[in-house]
This record gives C-alpha cells, structure tokens and sequence, in this order.
C-alpha cells in the first residue's frame, strides 16, 4: 500500500508520541519534501524528530509537476500542494490528510483519503 502524509497528522501523532501506530498500520509511508520543512518548524516540540525523518520507513519525495504544484499552491499550503500532487503522480492507495480543503481538492482529483 502506498500512502502519503501531509503534515499535521504527522505532527499530531509526533506530537502525542504515538508515531509507532502509523508504522504499524501503513509500513511505509511518503511525505513530500515541504512536509518534512514544516516538521523542522515543530522540532522544539518533538526533540526526536530527525530520528523519525531517518526512520526506514519514511520516504522523503518530490513532486515533478512543479506547475501543478504552484496551481494548488493558489489555494492551499505547500506541504498539501505537495502531498496531492504526489499522490497524484504515484496513483497512491491513501492521502493522510484532515483540513477540509485539502481534503475536497484531493478528492476532485481521485484521491483516497
């Protein structure tokens, strides 16, 4: 199963260190490179944080289609521009993702969220 995240239900599960739940659940999971730049902003919150971006598991990607990206970019932050336009472009099982419009651009799209 391929799944990607966006960043707050990484910080959510990061910030109650409870993170292990999603290894459990998923194996493997994707987060667009803004995601992880947007986890460093936590750091004072979540002092293990370069463990968990060095983790097996964790795949640190990027989108290609810069000019897809910067059109979401009109309407949503770049960790979730990022994250649709990578489950985009890897035809993902699942988008980890809780803020309603991101939640509605990506589901125009096809994405399970």
């Amino acid at each position: 199963m391929v799944v990607i995240s966006d960043t707050s239900v990484l910080s959510n599960f990061l910030q109650l260190g409870r993170i292990e739940v999603l290894e459990r659940l998923y194996q493997e999971l994707i987060i667009p490179s803004s995601v992880a730049i947007e986890l460093q902003a936590l750091q004072t919150n979540v002092p293990d944080l370069d463990v968990f971006l060095a983790e097996e598991w964790i795949h640190i990607n990027q989108p290609k289609d810069k000019n897809f990206v910067n059109s979401l970019k009109r309407k949503l932050d770049p960790g979730e521009s990022e994250a649709i336009a990578l489950a985009v472009e890897l035809k993902v099982d699942l988008l980890l993702m809780d803020e309603l419009l991101g939640r509605a651009v990506a589901e125009k799209y096809g994405i399970k969220i």
